[in-house]
C-alpha cells in the first residue's frame, strides 16, 4: 500500500484545520505556568520535528507508517499496547477521514501537550531557581529528542502525554487529582506494563514521606493495593507472564526482550554490560564516540546536555534539600529508578533507548532540578 501525504481536498483542508486546532488549544495557554508566548513557541518548534518525522516515515523503515496502515484494516479492534494504538488512530483515519499527514498532525498535538505539561512541571519546580537554572530547565523542552520522539503517530507520542500529565498533577495532587489516573490512562492504552511501576512508586512515596499516623499510612496502603494489584496482573499478562505465561521466568522474559532488534541501526549492544553500565548507556550514549552521522551528533550533543544536568545536581544532593514536597520527591525518584533499572536490563540497545528514556527522564531531571541553587532574596 502506498502511502501518500494527500488525496484529496478534505485531506488537504482537515490536515490544515488540524494544524489550526493545535495553534488554538496552545495559545489558550493550557498550563497557566507556562506563557502562552512559549506555548505557542513549544507547538510550532515540535510541529517541525512532525513534518519531518511524516517525510522521514514515507522513505525510511518507521513504525509510524505501520500504524497508520494498519488503522484504514477493517479488522481493526480496540486493545491496548500496538492494537490500542491502530484503533485509536482509525478513528482519525476511518471515522473523520484524516490523511496520512493528518494524523500525523493529530499525534503531534498529542504529544506537544505532554511536552508542554512536562514544561509546566519544570516551571513550577524551578520557580525560586536562579535565572541560569530556569534557562537550562527550559531547553530541556526544546531538544530534539523529546520533541522528534513524540512527534509521530505511535506509542511514543501518548506515553509522553501520560509522563507530562503525571509530572505535573503530582505537584499539586490535591487540585490536580483527575489528571493523575489520566496520565496513568495514557500509559494503559500503549504500555500498560509501566501502569503499576506508577501505583507502587504513589504508594512509596505517600507512605515515606507524608507526617500521618500509622492508620492513616494503613489506610492507603490498602485503598491503592487493588489498583496496584490489578495493574500488576494486566502488565504480566500482556508481557506473557500471566495465567498461561509465554515464558518461564521472569529471566526468560528479559533475555527474550534483550534478544528483540539487538542488532538495529546506530545501536551499541547492551546485553552484556553490567546493570550499571546498562544504565548509564541507556540514559546517556551515544556521546560522541560511536555516534554515526549527522543523528549521531546531535543525540550525543543532547545527552552531553542531559548528563551535565545531572552532574551540577550533585552538589545540591550533598549540601541542600530539595525544593520539592516530600511526597514529590520521592515519587519522582522512585519512579524514575524503577523504570529506569527494568528498561536498562530489558533494551537491547542505544538505538531503541533513543526514544524510550524520554518515559523516565522528566522524572529524573525534575528530581535533580529541584536541588539546584535558589536564588538570593535580597
Amino acid at each position: 500500500m502506498n502511502i501518500n501525504y494527500f488525496d484529496n481536498a478534505w485531506h488537504v483542508f482537515s490536515a490544515f484545520a488540524v494544524f489550526i486546532a493545535g495553534l488554538l488549544v496552545f495559545g489558550s495557554r493550557p498550563f497557566r505556568s507556562v506563557s502562552t508566548t512559549l506555548s505557542l513557541r513549544l507547538y510550532c518548534f515540535h510541529s517541525f520535528f512532525c513534518l519531518y518525522y511524516a517525510r522521514f516515515a514515507l522513505y525510511n523503515t518507521a513504525d509510524a507508517a505501520g500504524y497508520y496502515r494498519r488503522s484504514l484494516s477493517p479488522d481493526v479492534a480496540p486493545g491496548i499496547g500496538t492494537r490500542g494504538v491502530d484503533f485509536f488512530t482509525s478513528i482519525f483515519t476511518q471515522f473523520l477521514g484524516l490523511s496520512y499527514l493528518g494524523a500525523f498532525l493529530v499525534f503531534n498535538i498529542i504529544g506537544a501537550l505532554g511536552v508542554l505539561a512536562t514544561l509546566a512541571a519544570i516551571r513550577e519546580t524551578t520557580t525560586e531557581k536562579t535565572a541560569k537554572v530556569r534557562l537550562i530547565a527550559t531547553l530541556i523542552c526544546f531538544a530534539p529528542g523529546i520533541n522528534f520522539w513524540t512527534a509521530a503517530i505511535g506509542k511514543d507520542a501518548i506515553s509522553m502525554l501520560g509522563t507530562g500529565l503525571i509530572c505535573w498533577a503530582t505537584l499539586n495532587i490535591r487540585k490536580r487529582w483527575l489528571w493523575f489516573p489520566v496520565g496513568a490512562a495514557c500509559y494503559l492504552l500503549v504500555r500498560p506494563q509501566v501502569v503499576p511501576i506508577i501505583f507502587i512508586a504513589l504508594s512509596f512515596s505517600l507512605l515515606i514521606s507524608g507526617r500521618m499516623s500509622i492508620v492513616k499510612k494503613v489506610a492507603i496502603a490498602l485503598v491503592l493495593a487493588g489498583p496496584t494489584l490489578f495493574a500488576v496482573q494486566l502488565a504480566l499478562s500482556v508481557i506473557g507472564l500471566g495465567d498461561s505465561p509465554q515464558f518461564d521466568g521472569v529471566n526468560d522474559f528479559i533475555e527474550y526482550r534483550q534478544s528483540v532488534n539487538v542488532h538495529g541501526g546506530s545501536s551499541i549492544d547492551l546485553t552484556s554490560m553490567s546493570l550499571p553500565m546498562q544504565m548509564f548507556y541507556y540514559a546517556f550514549m551515544p556521546l560522541f564516540i560511536g555516534a554515526g552521522g549527522l543523528l549521531g551528533l546531535v543525540a550525543s550533543i543532547e545527552n552531553a546536555f542531559l548528563m551535565m544536568i545531572v552532574v551540577m545536581s550533585i552538589p545540591g544532593l550533598m549540601r541542600r534539600s530539595s525544593s520539592l514536597p516530600p511526597q514529590v520527591k520521592w515519587f519522582y525518584l522512585s519512579f524514575a529508578l524503577v523504570l529506569w533499572v527494568i528498561f536498562a536490563m530489558t533494551t537491547a540497545n542505544t538505538g531503541l533507548a533513543l526514544r524510550q528514556k524520554w518515559m523516565l527522564l522528566p522524572t529524573l531531571l525534575l528530581y535533580c532540578l529541584s536541588y539546584m541553587p535558589a536564588r538570593q532574596h535580597r
